[in-house]
């Protein structure tokens, strides 16, 4: 497979794909994504477009994984859910989204919207708003494991001492935004799927879901978007592993909502 990239995609697909949002944006998207050969368009609130129209309206949420950086708008599992479904889409993933992002573009989305399915990629909890003097967010991680490139040096001082303190805090705001979305899809009754990664098994997040009458998939694997090939950028999933994913979220949809 030919990997090389011409002038315009090395363009299009950097890494700083995703700039500094302000405080005061809704919902949380990109700021700007430059390009010449325009594979990604965003609408006038900064999500992403995708062609894809039905009488029904879908609702995918999460990081750059729902986003589909490095792909085509086709190519990206939530499009081709939609598609398999017959639904229209409104896709508010975010690259390098948080949690607290993920909940943020959701309760716009249903404020600005008539939805009738919601279906996550959650990210990991330890993803970490911060805002910065100039009233721009963006995102850090409580695990150390994770890059920490592109942090200024006083805020790498502050996550090492909150880390040292904080012993996996991090799933209880997390826990508690999600709490709210749920609690708000249920009064709407809103279905919603919810997939996720990155979460420890005793962090209580299964048994949100079930509180909430959120489906889950029983088997863990179906889950996970998984490495099957790359998108253009080389470090997300590619074309093959979004399409596992939606057929994945396809097939529970239509076991365990059958009035859709």
């Amino acid at each position: 497979m030919d990997t090389s990239m011409t002038k315009s995609q090395k363009i299009f697909f950097t890494k700083d794909v995703m700039g500094l949002p302000n405080i005061s944006q809704f919902p949380r998207t990109p700021k700007a994504l430059i390009t010449t050969d325009e594979k990604i368009k965003l609408d006038k609130n900064g999500i992403r477009q995708h062609n894809v129209r039905g009488t029904k309206t879908l609702l995918t949420v999460g990081c750059s994984h729902t986003f589909g950086q490095g792909l085509e708008s086709k190519d990206v599992w939530a499009h081709k859910l939609a598609e398999m479904l017959q639904f229209n889409l409104i896709n508010v993933g975010t690259p390098g989204a948080s949690v607290g992002i993920c909940t943020t573009n959701l309760l716009w989305a249903i404020e600005n919207y008539d939805i009738d399915l919601v279906v996550w990629y959650c990210p990991t909890p330890d993803r970490l708003e911060f805002y910065r003097n100039d009233k721009s967010i963006s995102t850090t991680y409580a695990s150390n494991t994770l890059r920490e490139s592109g942090d200024p040096k006083n805020v790498l001082k502050w996550k090492n001492l909150y880390v040292a303190g904080m012993n996996k805090s991090h799933y209880i705001p997390a826990l508690q935004m999600l709490r709210q979305s749920f609690s708000l899809l249920k009064f709407k009754n809103i279905p919603s799927v919810f997939n996720f990664w990155g979460w420890d098994k005793s962090s209580g997040l299964i048994s949100l879901c079930n509180e909430y009458n959120v489906i889950v998939n029983d088997d863990p694997q179906q889950r996970l978007l998984h490495d099957r090939d790359r998108a253009l950028d080389n470090e997300h999933f590619g074309v093959i592993s979004h399409e596992e994913f939606a057929k994945n979220n396809y097939n529970l949809i239509k076991n365990q909502l059958t009035n859709l």
